[in-house]
């Protein structure tokens, strides 16, 4: 169990901004694999594209979190933590390995078995990291946010951003086969950290 005020969990507010994202439309591209210069606090580029960290970006931006602002300050505060020696308020908050470790401090951090195996521990609005399998330097290279919606069994969808190419929607990802779940986290906003406590079981 982990002590936190229950008000402050921020699913619900996290998914309806993912599923308007959809509706607005996002394509992930090429150009948004680079670094590209962007304005500090809330910066963002052209949101017609993105790869997979900016769907997580703008949909938290949408309920009042800016995950630019807090790595760029939990990066200052804990260099180590992130293995950076100078933070880049650019790209270090659309790097999914960066993500991780920030989730990893500040959020909840829950089961990493299948909705099917532990279904109690997933709930629209959970952030999940996976590893595709993909020869990058890291298994944390992909991130999307879990859906209302179900496919055919029951397993709820994942909001993402897949490759290059590919058009912001909702895919099977958690049916344990293929990607492999790396980060399973419930985000509540930074001020209700210390206000008014609850206990509750998070995994």
């Amino acid at each position: 169990a982990k002590e936190i005020n229950r008000s402050g969990i921020q699913n619900i507010g996290t998914e309806r901004r993912g599923q308007q994202l959809i509706k607005d439309g996002c394509h992930y591209t090429r150009h948004a694999t680079t670094i590209i210069p962007m304005a500090y606090p809330m910066g963002d580029f052209d949101n017609k594209q993105g790869v997979c960290t900016d769907l997580v970006i703008r949909s938290l931006r949408g309920i009042g979190i800016d995950l630019q602002v807090l790595l760029y300050e939990d990066i200052l505060v804990n260099p180590t933590r992130y293995r950076i020696s100078k933070a880049n308020t650019n790209i270090d908050h659309r790097r999914t390995r960066n993500l991780k470790r920030y989730f990893d401090a500040h959020a909840l951090s829950l089961s990493l078995k299948t909705p099917k195996e532990k279904p109690l521990s997933w709930r629209a609005g959970d952030i999940v990291i996976m590893d595709t399998g993909v020869q990058n330097g890291t298994i944390y290279d992909h991130i999307g946010i879990v859906s209302r919606n179900k496919d055919h069994k029951g397993t709820p969808l994942v909001i993402n951003l897949w490759a290059i190419g590919s058009q912001l929607n909702e895919m099977e990802l958690l049916n344990g086969d293929y990607p492999k779940i790396v980060g399973h986290y419930r985000l509540f906003h930074p001020f209700y950290y210390q206000a008014s406590p609850v206990s509750i079981q998070v995994n």
